[in-house]
């Protein structure tokens, strides 16, 4: 194991969710002013260690799980009421972002001089809902009325590169997705995949403008001219020109890809983007994938393949909700509802932070979902570490825990993903031998 890098992890875990950075934090954002038994310090050590090793199923669960990390004898009614305050989201959503933007090391590479080797971010963009408490309905209403009158969505923007999430904001279920995109400023010189609830001509014409790049997924409805089509394999299709795209008509079984040049708008000012057109054979109906990536450099083969990448984003969706306690717990404050999403987020991001850091220091390819599943063992013995403040006792727990991670956590079929996986696009696992 490289001790630099468990010295490295160690620090940092000090830095982020020690007890001087946690206090101050629950000051500032209002949700401790006086130092009490139930600091802001314990309350995080506490979340962390009781949603991202076990399922919890009660708050009561975490009032046990605080006594027994500390060894004192909080009881309940004094524990619900420091969750039920109304500063404890501000403070766990706080804690959260300082926690993705601390811990992130960047476990992808593009290869030099290989396909998307030139974006310096490839960001995926997507959100996840589920339903909390039907009281909650007032609050946060749920699009779903009947099935789910009070629901959330968690509105994520993930960097590929280093697994980590740039933003992620938590609004009702009702909330439109199209405004929790990230500013397109932000997005010179990176590339954004989006799936077709995120399709925007005027959206992406900005990205256009500002220098980014994109791959989105368009919906069926859409309805373009044609100003240019080629087949994959290059051969024109000059007929197609000035159609509509509704128009085209083929036989789609073993349908080649149409690689076209469409525009939306008026022909004295149109939106032009190029469009992989190829027919889904288990949906039985077309796939349009939009994007302003050069024709030269990145075939319709190439633009599918870099589209399947968008998939690691719903693979971080699974392990909230499978292995960080990411449900509707069963509460009717609002608080505590916003406040145990946000916190569970932060037990879910150390798990992956320790993940990848086991990889760049055991030099392994590590799997983010085995790690998780690998939580139970490691991450109480690294809060009471913590605890402790015996910045010797925090290495060993540390060195512990990638030892362990080392053996379990390991990728089941590296050489698959390679192939065919998040690796089998010009992408690389960094601190890994080739």
């Amino acid at each position: 194991m490289d001790e630099k890098q468990v010295s490295k992890v160690s620090r940092q875990l000090q830095e982020v969710i020690g007890e001087q950075r946690l206090d101050t934090l629950g000051r500032q954002t209002g949700y401790c002013e006086k130092k009490r038994l139930l600091t802001p310090f314990r309350m995080v050590l506490t979340l962390i260690s009781g949603l991202g090793a076990r399922p919890i199923q009660f708050l009561a669960d975490l009032q046990r799980q605080f006594n027994a990390l500390f060894g004192t004898d909080v009881a309940y009614k004094p524990f619900h009421n420091r969750l039920a305050k109304p500063s404890f989201p501000d403070f766990m959503e706080a804690v959260a972002k300082v926690v993705w933007r601390q811990w992130s090391d960047q476990i992808l590479s593009a290869r030099t001089q290989e396909l998307f080797s030139e974006f310096k971010q490839v960001v995926i963009q997507d959100g996840s809902s589920f339903a909390v408490k039907d009281s909650l309905m007032h609050v946060l209403p749920g699009r779903f009325y009947k099935v789910s009158p009070a629901a959330v969505e968690l509105h994520v923007s993930l960097d590929l590169l280093t697994g980590t999430p740039m933003n992620v904001n938590l609004t009702p279920d009702t909330e439109s997705e199209r405004a929790n995109q990230p500013e397109s400023a932000s997005l010179a010189g990176s590339l954004y995949l989006a799936d077709r609830g995120f399709f925007d001509t005027k959206k992406l014409a900005e990205l256009d403008a500002v220098g980014g790049f994109f791959i989105v997924r368009a919906s069926v409805s859409i309805n373009p001219r044609i100003v240019t089509a080629h087949q994959e394999d290059g051969t024109p299709l000059p007929h197609l020109h000035g159609q509509k795209l509704k128009a085209i008509r083929f036989d789609q079984r073993g349908a080649p890809a149409l690689d076209l040049m469409v525009e939306w708008g008026s022909k004295k000012n149109p939106v032009r983007h190029r469009l992989i057109m190829t027919w889904n054979l288990a949906h039985k109906q077309f796939q349009y994938l939009v994007t302003n990536l050069p024709k030269a450099r990145y075939n319709p083969e190439t633009i599918r393949e870099g589209y399947r990448l968008r998939w690691q984003i719903e693979l971080l969706f699974k392990e909230w909700k499978s292995y960080a306690n990411l449900h509707a717990f069963n509460t009717g404050k609002s608080a505590i509802a916003k406040g145990l999403i946000w916190a569970s987020l932060i037990a879910a991001a150390l798990n992956r932070f320790m993940a990848h850091s086991t990889q760049l220091a055991a030099k392994v390819e590590i799997s983010t979902q085995r790690a998780a599943m690998s939580a139970v063992h490691f991450v109480t013995p690294l809060m009471r570490a913590l605890n402790s403040k015996c910045s010797g006792r925090i290495e060993r727990a540390v060195d512990s825990a990638m030892r362990l991670l080392a053996v379990t956590a390991r990728r089941a079929h590296p050489k698959r993903d390679r192939r065919s996986g998040r690796t089998s696009s010009g992408l690389m696992s960094l601190g890994v031998p080739a």
